[in-house]
């Protein structure tokens, strides 16, 4: 005698079983994604500083002097012809608020994020790619004095 189940349905227990895999599949998969959508925007973060760092360059070359010192989230006077693409009103890739630093926190000139939505751990590993991986010395460190929590600012000085 075979035992037959009537309908084509399936049991609670094989419902259960795929929603458990497809859970597991889900808890692997979401914060891989979540690391590698991170990695693209610090990359796109490390290459947009080398483009103003190497456009804040040539301007000086061509002017004698870099722009004067203007609010965060402003580009610089005169720099929008040097990088057409980058628009300093909308947040950079790793969050927060692009900002020109001209002689002040000690520098001569040094392009800054203000507020980014990375830890210090995460903004340490992007010095390690472009740096030394101290954010206290070097061409990219954490700037400006004591700041409040979510308002550091992190600079890539030029000079």
């Amino acid at each position: 005698m075979t035992c037959r189940r009537q309908g084509g349905g399936f049991t609670l227990v094989e419902i259960m079983i795929v929603v458990a895999i497809i859970a597991l599949l889900c808890a692997i998969a979401i914060p891989a994604f979540i690391q590698y959508r991170k990695d693209a925007q610090d990359s796109l973060y490390l290459s947009e500083l080398r483009v103003m760092k190497d456009a804040f360059k040539t301007y000086i070359l061509k002017t004698g002097a870099y722009p004067p010192e203007v609010a965060s989230g402003i580009c610089p006077s005169g720099m929008t012809n040097y990088f057409p693409e980058l628009d300093w009103s909308k947040p950079a890739p790793i969050g927060g608020s692009w900002d020109w630093d001209a002689g002040v926190f000690g520098v001569t000139g040094a392009v800054s994020v203000v507020g980014p939505l990375r830890t210090a751990q995460e903004m340490t590993r992007i010095d390690s790619v472009i740096d030394d991986g101290n954010l206290m010395s070097g061409s990219f460190r954490l700037g400006g004095g004591a700041m409040a929590v979510g308002s550091a600012r992190y600079m890539f000085v030029i000079e």
